[in-house]
C-alpha cells in the first residue's frame, strides 16, 4: 500500500465526529451496522470526516431539513442545501457508492437551488443503492443546469428502490426528472445479470420542468428495467423527448407503471416540442408492458396561436423506434400539430400488441386513434375515442407507411379496429371501423382468442441461471402448458380490457442443455441467441430446434440492414460464428436471426 492510501484509511479511520453539527452518528458504516441519521445535521454530515460516501446510512427518525432554505445565503439569494457528492470525502471521491436506507421515513421540507451547470439532486452521482425514504415538500431548482433531478442527477448501476416523493417541484435545462435525471446500466441489455431491476417501486407527485430528455422519474435512461413507477405530475415540456415516466428511454424495459396528471406543450424555449408520451417522449429499442397512462397532453392556450408547431406526440409514447409496446393503454387528451395517436405519435420499426387508446385526440396533420403515423406491426390493438384532424385522419391510423422491411417482416397491422361512431371518422390508413355495439361483442375482434401468454410457475427441483449468472431460488420459473388469455370483456357492456392477472416474468432455467429467457412476449420463442462486437468482428452464438436455413443480419438506429450473412441451412444444435464487421462505425446496432425465413430473435449490440 502506497503512502497516499495510507493517509486516506488513518483519515478515515480517524476523524473526529465533530464533522457532524449535531454530534457523532451511531454506528460504524458497515452493512452490518450503518451510521444512523436522526436529524437534518447528521443529514448534512454524509461525505464529511469519517461518514464516507462508501458507508452505509440509515434514517431512525423522519427529518426535519426546513433550516435548508436559510442556508449558504448570499445577500437575499440562499441556495440552500449542498448536494451529496459536491464535495470530495476525505478519500477524494464524490460518487456515492454505499447505501442509504430510509426504513420508511420522510425528509421533509428539503431546499436546493443551484447555480451549477450539471448535476443538482439530493445525490449527485450514484453507483450505490438508496431505498425505503420519502420525501416531502422536495424542491430542486436549477434553471441553468443538465442532470438535475429529486433525488439523484446521475446513476451509473445504482438501485433506487422504494422511493417517494411528494409535493416535488423540480426544474433544470435538460435531463430533468422527478427521481432520476440520467440512468443507465453498469451492464449491456444482452449480459443483465438477475435481479438487476434499478428502479422499483418508486412515485412522485408534482411539478416537473424542463426542455430536452425530461421525465417525471427520469429524464434520459440507458439499459434500464422499470417495475412499477407511478408518476402523477404537472410537466412542462420545452422542446423534444418529454415522458411522464421517462423522457429518452432507450434499451429499457418499464413495467407495471402508470402516469396521470397533466404535460403542458410550452414554446418559451423552442418553436417546436416534439416527442412527447405520457409514459415515454422518445422509447428506442426498448419494451412498454402493461403499463398505462391517464396523462393529458395539451398545448399552451396562451402560445399555440403563434404558429408553433408540436409533432410526435401520443397518449402513451411519443415517438417510438424498434421494440415493443404489449398489454397498454392510454385514456388521456392528446393535442398537437401533426404525428399524433391517443396511443403512439410516430410508431417506427416496431411491435405494438394487444394495447388500446380511448383518449381524445387532436391535431392538425397524421392524427390518428391508435397512431399518428404508422411504420410498425400493430397486432390486435383498438381506438375507441374522438379524433379530430385537418389532413390525414384516421380511425386507427392518421398515415400508414408500407415499406419492406427485413426488421418487421410480413404480417403487419393485423385485427385492428376502431369506433365509427365514437370517433366520427370513417376511414383509416389501416384497420377496421366497428360500430359501438360491436365494439362490445367479442366475436367482432377476429383471432383475438389466440393472443394469450404462457404461465409460468416457481420451478421445482431444477436450477435457473443467466448467461451463466445463478438465478435466485425464489426467482426460479418454468414454463408451464397452461395459457392465460390478454384480452378480457364484459359481453355487450364494455370494450375489451387487459386481463389484470397478467404479469412479466422473467425466468431462465437448466432443463435441456441450454438456457432461455422470455420477457413476457406474446408469442414466446425457443431458440438461443447471443451476439456481441469483438473488435472488427461479430461473435455469434444461436441454437435452433428443428433443422433450417438462417440468416444474421445488423439494423442500425435508423432501419436500416447494413450487413446481411446468410448462414445457409443449419440442422438442430448449437452453433458460434464469427463474421467480419470492420467496414461499421462506431454504434449502437441491432442483431436480428432469421431462421427458416422468419425473424426469430433480435439482440443489442454496441461497437466501441
Amino acid at each position: 500500500m502506497n503512502l497516499k492510501n495510507v493517509v486516506r484509511v488513518l483519515l478515515a479511520m480517524l476523524a473526529v465526529p465533530a464533522f457532524a453539527a449535531n454530534g457523532s452518528m451511531k454506528g460504524d458504516g458497515s452493512a452490518e451496522n450503518p451510521f444512523q441519521i436522526e436529524d437534518y445535521e447528521d443529514l448534512k454530515a454524509i461525505g464529511k470526516g469519517a461518514y464516507l460516501y462508501s458507508s452505509n446510512y440509515i434514517l431512525t427518525k423522519d427529518v426535519d431539513a426546513s433550516a435548508s432554505k436559510n442556508e449558504n445565503c448570499s445577500g437575499d439569494i440562499c441556495r440552500g442545501f449542498i448536494p451529496i457528492g459536491k464535495v470530495k470525502d476525505v478519500v477524494d471521491s464524490t460518487i456515492f457508492y454505499g447505501t442509504i436506507d430510509g426504513q420508511n421515513h420522510t425528509i421533509n421540507n428539503l431546499y436546493i437551488k443551484s447555480a451549477d451547470h450539471g448535476s443538482v439532486a439530493f445525490i449527485r452521482s450514484l453507483s450505490g443503492s438508496i431505498r425505503n425514504l420519502k420525501f416531502d415538500y422536495l424542491s430542486v431548482i436549477a434553471n441553468s443546469a443538465f442532470y438535475v433531478a429529486g433525488v439523484v442527477a446521475n446513476s451509473h448501476g445504482g438501485e433506487i428502490h422504494n422511493i417517494h416523493v411528494f409535493n416535488g417541484n423540480v426544474q433544470g435545462v435538460g435531463n430533468v426528472g422527478g427521481i432520476v435525471g440520467y440512468i443507465e446500466s453498469d451492464i449491456l441489455p444482452t449480459d443483465i445479470s438477475w435481479g438487476k431491476i434499478l428502479i422499483k417501486n418508486v412515485s412522485f407527485h408534482g411539478h416537473v420542468e424542463g426542455a430536452k430528455a425530461t421525465g417525471g422519474i427520469a429524464g434520459e435512461s440507458y439499459f434500464v428495467f422499470y417495475d412499477s413507477a407511478y408518476v402523477d405530475a404537472d410537466i412542462v415540456a420545452k422542446s423534444q423527448k418529454v415522458g411522464g415516466v421517462v423522457g429518452e428511454s432507450v434499451d429499457d424495459f418499464i413495467m407495471n407503471s402508470h402516469s396521470g396528471g397533466t404535460i403542458t406543450l410550452s414554446y418559451d424555449v423552442a418553436k417546436e416540442v416534439n416527442q412527447v408520451g405520457g409514459i415515454a417522449g422518445l422509447l428506442s429499442s426498448g419494451a412498454i408492458e402493461l403499463c398505462y397512462s391517464t396523462m393529458n397532453i395539451l398545448d399552451d392556450s396562451t402560445t399555440k396561436e403563434k404558429k408553433k408547431s408540436s409533432y410526435e406526440i401520443g397518449g402513451l409514447v411519443g415517438s417510438f423506434k424498434t421494440g415493443n409496446v404489449n398489454g397498454s393503454y392510454a385514456a388521456g387528451t392528446i393535442e398537437g400539430t401533426s404525428e399524433v395517436g391517443g396511443l403512439i405519435g410516430y410508431s417506427d420499426l416496431g411491435y405494438v400488441n394487444a394495447s388500446y387508446a380511448i383518449g381524445e385526440v387532436k391535431g392538425t396533420k397524421n392524427v390518428g386513434g391508435l397512431v399518428g403515423r404508422n411504420h410498425s406491426v400493430i397486432y390486435a390493438c383498438y381506438a375507441a375515442n374522438v379524433v379530430e384532424g385537418v389532413e390525414n385522419v384516421g380511425g386507427v391510423a392518421g398515415y400508414n407507411e408500407e415499406v419492406d422491411s427485413l426488421w418487421l417482416g410480413p404480417g403487419r397491422n393485423i385485427s385492428s379496429y376502431w369506433d365509427v361512431e365514437v370517433s366520427k371518422v370513417d376511414s383509416s390508413a389501416w384497420g377496421e371501423g366497428l360500430m359501438t355495439k360491436e365494439m362490445k361483442t367479442w366475436s367482432s375482434f377476429v383471432g383475438w382468442d389466440s393472443v394469450r401468454n404462457v404461465v409460468f410457475e416457481p420451478c421445482v427441483n431444477k436450477k435457473c441461471e443467466w448467461r451463466n449468472v445463478l438465478v435466485p431460488e425464489e426467482d426460479c420459473m418454468c414454463q408451464t402448458d397452461k395459457f392465460i388469455k390478454v384480452w378480457m370483456i364484459d359481453e355487450g357492456l364494455s370494450y375489451p380490457y387487459i386481463n389484470r392477472d397478467l404479469k412479466p416474468v422473467y425466468y431462465a432455467e437448466i432443463n435441456e442443455e441450454y438456457t432461455t429467457k422470455i420477457k413476457n412476449k406474446l408469442n414466446t420463442k425457443s431458440h438461443s441467441f447471443g451476439a456481441k462486437f469483438d473488435g472488427s468482428r461479430v461473435a455469434l452464438r444461436f441454437e435452433i430446434p428443428a433443422a433450417a436455413s438462417v440468416k444474421f443480419s445488423l439494423v442500425d438506429m435508423q432501419g436500416r440492414v447494413v450487413k446481411t450473412a446468410d448462414l445457409g441451412q443449419r440442422a438442430a444444435g448449437s452453433y458460434f460464428e464469427t463474421l467480419d464487421v470492420a467496414e461499421l462505425g462506431r454504434g449502437r446496432y441491432v442483431g436480428v436471426l432469421q431462421v427458416g425465413g422468419k425473424v426469430v430473435e433480435k439482440t443489442t449490440l454496441n461497437k466501441h
